[in-house]
């Protein structure tokens, strides 16, 4: 009789737990349906963001966004020998996108990282000045901060005047026996652009040319690629949100980096995805 109380007792247990086993499967498979769920969503929102990558569409005219350029950023433009205001009709046309190998430079995403040819850009580098012998320090930068190097050269040879600018070759401060570098304009107002650039670069601690390189690398990285803003036209113009958060005020100022980015490109290594379409309101 011990003997069939006792199996009487082990039955009872087994039919107790035998409901929790069920009910923690049905747990499991709602857990790995929801987890399936889950990924389909990511993958489905990655593909739709990246088909919005592709292109930027600005709900205004070309017209109506140099008209509030010239409303609200004050551009300008090189006359001569003479930085001066810039006219809507010369803003347009700085806008206009022709179908040119140089100006399709502005749209090409700069915003990753792409292997420089570092004995191209040394010998591009060899008469620039304070850039002379940095193509090495640019390559890292642009790795370190995911850009592109040869945006990051263009750039600073444009900021920099060649390399010849007082900001470029460095302002030293005799208090402090110490020497300060921008090479990107950073901080630099038009107007004041020696004395704010070099409070910028001081206050980053920009005290060599590679350090100048390297933070002004995450300076972009930062306040411009991550806002969305990933080609020279977007850093320029900001089609989505016009004569807001832009790097500069010359109209041409991403077509000179853009001229000047070609001499370091490699365009057979280019494809359709590399770069990113502005398309205007009714175009």
């Amino acid at each position: 009789m011990g003997h069939i109380t006792s199996s009487k007792s082990t039955n009872t247990s087994t039919t107790k737990k035998q409901p929790l086993r069920q009910v923690l499967h049905t747990w499991e498979l709602w857990f790995l349906l929801l987890m399936m769920a889950l990924i389909i969503l990511l993958v489905l929102s990655e593909q739709k963001s990246d088909k919005e990558k592709a292109m930027i569409q600005s709900k205004y005219s070309l017209e109506e966004n140099a008209a509030m350029q010239l409303d609200k950023a004050q551009p300008m433009m090189t006359e001569g020998n003479q930085f001066e205001k810039a006219e809507l009709k010369d803003i347009e046309s700085a806008m206009k996108l022709p179908s040119s190998d140089t100006t399709s430079v502005q749209l090409l995403k700069i915003n990753q990282y792409r292997p420089l040819d570092i004995k191209k850009a040394t010998q591009y580098l060899k008469k620039k000045g304070i850039l002379k012998g940095l193509a090495k320090d640019f390559d890292e930068a642009g790795q370190k901060h995911n850009v592109d190097p040869r945006y990051l050269i263009a750039h600073a040879t444009i900021e920099t005047g060649h390399g010849q600018s007082k900001l470029a070759k460095g302002i030293a401060d005799k208090e402090e026996n110490q020497t300060y570098y921008n090479f990107f304009g950073i901080g630099a107002f038009d107007s004041t652009a020696i004395s704010s650039g070099t409070a910028h670069a001081k206050k980053e601690a920009w005290t060599s040319p590679e350090k100048a390189i390297d933070g002004g690398a995450k300076f972009i990285r930062d306040e411009y690629f991550d806002q969305g803003q990933i080609t020279l036209y977007e850093m320029r113009w900001n089609p989505e949100k016009p004569a807001t958060h832009q790097y500069a005020t010359d109209i041409k100022w991403s077509l000179h980096i853009g001229q000047m980015m070609k001499q370091l490109i490699d365009e057979t290594e280019l494809e359709e995805n590399d770069f990113r379409k502005v398309v205007f309101k009714d175009e």
